[in-house]
């Protein structure tokens, strides 16, 4: 079970939120993507705290009441576990190391990088290039979590009869599903704003590679509290808050790049509920200077004939990290 990408055949997407399970299912439709299943269901309040699965049982019944209704075809799912959770890094080991040896050798040059015992941790490691100034040498991607995220996803998996193949990193997810919709005509110069109910997430991409990513926490499901309970001062207080944080972060990814890097973005996509149910695009590309729009990971895909299109297209801003982790099937 990797966090780095490699084929592994037919499986679904399970993007485990604090507040919702989402799955995405495709299929491979002549050159692009045929959406065979999606659907979102609730968690009951505090199942998922964080990045911690707390009631797996919860969970794995949620999971499984989803799988009911939307009905995809594999039982093999691809999860993920939020970026601050995870650690990826790039060591040199001798590149004539066999892979046994090479894995002995990644945990030893890994582990002082790792902020917790070598032995609690899911490793996964990517050869990549050899070294230009030393070809003895090979460049490996490295990535970790703690152990603990892995067992509780099998786990509330296993109560629904499913199994994990496949635990990925949120930020992947959110740049795999970036890309695909990129291929269908978005700018070179995207940024991503996926707004959750804990976090807000940057991403910015170009010409097709990650250039900047940042997470931070926010109250996203203070929209959802507030908007149920009618108060429209209310949500435009959290319009203001959830703006003001997205110029910081552009701020600070200009100040991390080139000059001007933010103010030369061609086009600021926002995800998440949030951005599907307000004018919050309309609102960010007046007070951000950046064209913005709602996101649509199946921009360009055909839809199956037993979807109904208004409930995807409603839902599809929010289904970005299932959709990456749909795409997965289909890694090289």
């Amino acid at each position: 079970m990797g966090l780095l990408a490699r084929n592994t055949g037919s499986l679904f997407g399970l993007d485990i939120g604090t507040t919702a399970v989402k799955l995405v299912e495709l299929s491979r439709f002549g050159e692009g993507y045929r959406v065979e299943a999606c659907g979102v269901e609730p968690l009951p309040t505090h199942a998922v705290a964080g990045d911690n699965i707390s009631d797996a049982e919860a969970v794995g019944e949620a999971v499984s009441r989803l799988v009911a209704r939307s009905a995809p075809k594999s039982r093999t799912a691809a999860v993920a576990v939020a970026g601050s959770s995870a650690i990826v890094t790039t060591v040199d080991v001798d590149a004539s190391l066999t892979d046994d040896e090479m894995e002995l050798e990644i945990a030893v040059e890994a582990g002082p990088r790792i902020p917790y015992p070598v032995e609690e941790a899911a490793l996964d490691f990517e050869p990549r290039n050899l070294k230009a100034d030393n070809p003895a040498q090979l460049e490996v991607v490295v990535a970790a979590c703690r152990m603990e995220q892995v067992h509780s996803r099998e786990t509330a998996l296993a109560g629904a009869g499913l199994r994990v193949a496949i635990v990925d990193i949120e930020t992947f997810c959110l740049q795999r599903a970036l890309e695909a919709q990129c291929a269908g005509g978005t700018p070179a110069h995207v940024a991503l704003a996926d707004i959750g109910a804990t976090t807000t997430k940057l991403l910015a991409l170009r010409d097709g590679g990650a250039v900047f990513a940042r997470e931070e926490a926010f109250d996203g499901a203070r929209w959802q509290r507030e908007r149920l309970a009618d108060q429209a001062a209310g949500e435009a207080l959290f319009q203001e808050d959830l703006l003001r944080q997205l110029a910081r972060m552009l701020r600070l990814y200009a100040a991390a790049g080139s000059r001007g890097a933010a103010a030369s973005i061609g086009q600021l996509l926002l995800a998440g509920g949030v951005a599907a149910s307000t004018d919050l695009a309309a609102l960010a590309s007046e007070r951000l200077g950046v064209a913005a729009a709602v996101a649509d990971p199946f921009a360009g895909m055909a839809l199956a004939p037993r979807l109904d299109d208004e409930h995807v297209r409603r839902h599809a801003p929010s289904l970005m990290t299932a959709c990456g982790l749909a795409l997965r099937r289909f890694e090289p």
